[in-house]
């Protein structure tokens, strides 16, 4: 291949290949199925097809009559792609049938979408499109016991982890990545489109071995006209020795596609829920306002009242607790300097809702045209239904819905239970996917309150990239570790991390609520501490929901410690293969340099042994690095290979800074802030020729708070001061020095040292 080309298509008699420098995608025009290879002709994946499942019939792509093939270069946001166009037929109902493989320049995969073409005089019932499929996932071989798969779940809430493969059928939605333990080979299976059609990778096993790879799209018996076409969704397949890295390209490929958008700036703020549920009223969140005004007067933005204010569920007007209205509201909360958010469930209804009494009609319903039950909510008092969103007039009601809570003022519209939507039931248009229909709802609150914030919550996920700014990716957080539903720290803890690429790439990550509140809280302080550790380090929205004016100071200045939001997110390596991710690192940067945040957890009920290599951080494999404790305030070790911490406690966490060491003095770390510099120490200067330290301060501190420096054997402190006057300083060890304080903004630090 010529240097310059990075990509080249091939064409013979047997096959057609479309190949980049790491791998080549070979179809075989006989047999109708296509391998995955690598550079040398090796097989990653082997006797591929895609198939497409009518009614009445499957199609496989073995079934098909090769035509002819097309090329074509085509520019994508600056990403130049290569693309393969596979044009066949049907020969028993002589539908046209067309393949397309894009070939990306820095990207070891492919993606493939299927395209069919009715040709017949009759309407084509069409159930599924798979646009791969195969028995033959050569890299990672067939042995269950080597392998293990990420089960990404269809909505929020779902616990999302590694999971061996076990029974007969294992199911992904979305994407998946299966790797080999043995030796560390990665295939990622994933959608980059997800906007008309739900989709899903499954895993069939038989006996002891991996039987079958299906990625699927549902067309759920939608009828395609003579005529007429159909596309599946762009499926992507992507190998790799980093299962993470594979998983973030993916994640920046579908952003990419789908027009992703994110938060102007990551929301911080107070949420009703978790402490007053569904009885807030109008006199608690105006103390509540009060308080954080007085206490959090900068760093937090938003006052989101949740569930409880409406009438009922699907009549989103106030009730008796909030007898001056809604729009009242967000007056007293602007007086205050916050902007006002508020919750709905904008595509249910209770049985005791006007809306469902008046509409019966506009609700997904059972083959006989009744309403179809949902689910039974005791907090709601009933039963509750899903709306259709395949039906205009119901459109309409969500945009005047939202028109009108806009225009009281809110700016900030967390919208919840949303996959019920796309429950399979009879809808009003069955000549759309349950996932079109939904996208109509979705799409109809984005037009109605146009770039105010939206914080999807109980969504299917795909669909809603490029609507909301803010996606919830965990279940409900509580004051308990793990209640019998799911709820609380450990599935929470769990699904931030593991869903943490999608962190900056398709929306700004909720992991859900910090709960800090002394009282009423089966929560240790080491369970609150590793709860908060896992938000600040995930970059993703940090919302309160205790009663804040309850809350003990010393919780409050846990609070303090994570604020401001540091918005970029940490990734954690051991999320595809471990059950219970251990390790969540944040590579961090300012003007004093560049460090990484580690944090390391035990979610289970023993202790155990956590280990990690400086090169999976990121940092230099070798080179000697300082790592400083945050939570205990204390100097570990100085490494220059890896950390291994032996026997951490169940439940317990462990927050490293890792700095890379340096020929002279130099910060260390401090206790103000969890990134220990990125947010609370504005600038590191060391003058050679006086041999002083000067640090500058960025963050005022409401307690006393600590500034650690590090200086080897050959230096000793001479004097410390702040801004000019002479400070006191403490010793902890021969090259460990700090400084404490309550600091404001600006202080200007400065050590000096003698050799």
């Amino acid at each position: 291949m010529d240097s310059k080309e990075w990509s080249r298509v091939d064409v013979s008699e047997k096959k057609v290949s479309l190949s980049t420098e790491d791998i080549a995608f070979e179809w075989d025009i006989q047999s109708g199925s296509f391998s995955l290879l690598d550079s040398k002709g090796g097989e990653y994946l082997k006797d591929c097809q895609f198939q497409i499942c009518l009614g009445v019939r499957t199609i496989n792509s073995s079934d098909l009559k090769y035509v002819s093939m097309d090329t074509l270069a085509i520019t994508n946001k600056n990403q130049v792609d290569k693309v393969l166009i596979l044009s066949l037929q049907d020969p028993k109902a002589s539908h046209d049938i067309r393949f397309k493989v894009i070939a990306m320049k820095e990207l070891a995969g492919f993606t493939f979408t299927v395209q069919l073409i009715n040709k017949g005089q009759q309407p084509l019932k069409l159930e599924s499109i798979s646009p791969l499929w195969t028995k033959s996932p050569i890299l990672i071989g067939e042995d269950l016991e080597n392998l293990i798969y990420f089960q990404n779940g269809f909505h929020s809430w779902e616990l999302s982890r590694a999971q061996p493969l076990k029974g007969e059928s294992n199911i992904s939605h979305f994407y998946s990545v299966l790797t080999n333990e043995v030796d560390n080979s990665n295939i990622l299976f994933g959608f980059s489109t997800m906007d008309r059609q739900l989709t899903t990778v499954s895993y069939e096993t038989e006996g002891e071995q991996l039987d079958r790879v299906t990625t699927t799209c549902a067309l759920d018996g939608i009828s395609l006209a003579p005529g007429k076409s159909v596309v599946s969704e762009e499926m992507t397949v992507i190998i790799s020795a980093d299962g993470v890295k594979a998983l973030t390209q993916y994640a920046d490929l579908t952003a990419r596609r789908m027009d992703a958008i994110l938060c102007d700036e990551v929301p911080a703020g107070w949420c009703s829920w978790y402490f007053y549920y569904t009885m807030p009223d109008e006199e608690e969140i105006l103390e509540n306002t009060r308080f954080l005004h007085k206490r959090f007067p900068e760093s937090v933005k938003w006052i989101q009242l949740d569930d409880g204010y409406q009438k009922a569920v699907g009549d989103w007007e106030s009730n008796d607790r909030f007898p001056r209205g809604l729009d009242y509201l967000v007056e007293e909360i602007e007086k205050k300097g916050f902007k006002a958010g508020i919750w709905t469930a904008p595509f249910i209804a209770t049985e005791h809702s006007e809306l469902f009494k008046e509409h019966p009609d506009w609700f997904l319903a059972e083959e006989g045209d009744e309403p179809k039950v949902i689910d039974n909510n005791p907090l709601w008092l009933g039963e509750y239904y899903a709306l259709d969103l395949s039906n205009p007039e119901v459109i309409k009601h969500i945009k005047s819905l939202f028109k009108h809570l806009k225009s009281l003022g809110y700016e900030y519209f967390k919208i919840d239970f949303l996959y019920h939507a796309t429950e399979e039931a009879k809808r009003f248009d069955e000549s759309i996917t349950r996932a079109e229909a939904f996208r109509n709802g979705i799409e109809a609150i984005r037009d109605s309150v146009g770039n105010d914030l939206i914080l999807g919550c109980g969504a299917p996920l795909g669909p809603c990239i490029g609507i909301t700014d803010a996606m919830r990716i965990g279940t409900d957080i509580a004051t308990s570790w793990r209640l019998d539903w799911g709820g609380g720290v450990y599935e929470c803890a769990v699904n931030t991390m593991t869903r943490a690429p999608l962190h900056n790439r398709w929306w700004t990550n909720d992991p859900d609520c910090l709960l800090v509140r002394q009282e009423d809280n089966e929560l240790t302080l080491d369970e609150v501490r590793l709860w908060a550790s896992v938000i600040a380090l995930s970059g993703g929205a940090f919302l309160l929901s205790d009663r804040m004016m309850e809350v003990s100071e010393e919780r409050l200045w846990l609070v303090d410690k994570l604020l401001p939001v540091y918005p970029e997110g940490a990734l954690s390596p051991d999320s595809l293969t471990n059950p219970e991710p251990s390790i969540f690192f944040l590579p961090v940067e300012n003007e004093t340099g560049e460090w990484v945040v580690l944090g390391l957890f035990n979610l289970g009920e023993e202790p155990i042994d956590v280990e990690v290599k400086l090169a999976d951080l990121g940092l230099d494999q070798g080179e000697s690095h300082h790592i400083f404790d945050f939570w205990d305030e204390k100097y570990v070790d100085e490494v220059n290979d890896g950390i291994v911490v032996s026997d951490l406690e169940p439940h317990v966490c462990k927050l490293y800074s890792i700095r890379p060491a340096k020929d002279r003095p130099c910060l260390l770390s401090t206790s103000i802030h969890f990134t220990q510099g990125a947010c609370d120490i504005q600038s590191e200067r060391w003058d050679e020729g006086s041999n002083e330290l000067t640090l500058v301060v960025c963050k005022a501190t409401n307690h006393p708070e600590g500034i650690y420096f590090y200086f080897s054997e050959a230096w000793n402190i001479q004097q410390v001061s702040v801004n000019g006057e002479i400070h006191t300083h403490k010793k902890h060890s021969p090259n460990v020095g700090s400084i404490r304080k309550r600091f404001k903004e600006d202080d200007e630090v400065k050590v000096v040292f003698s050799e």
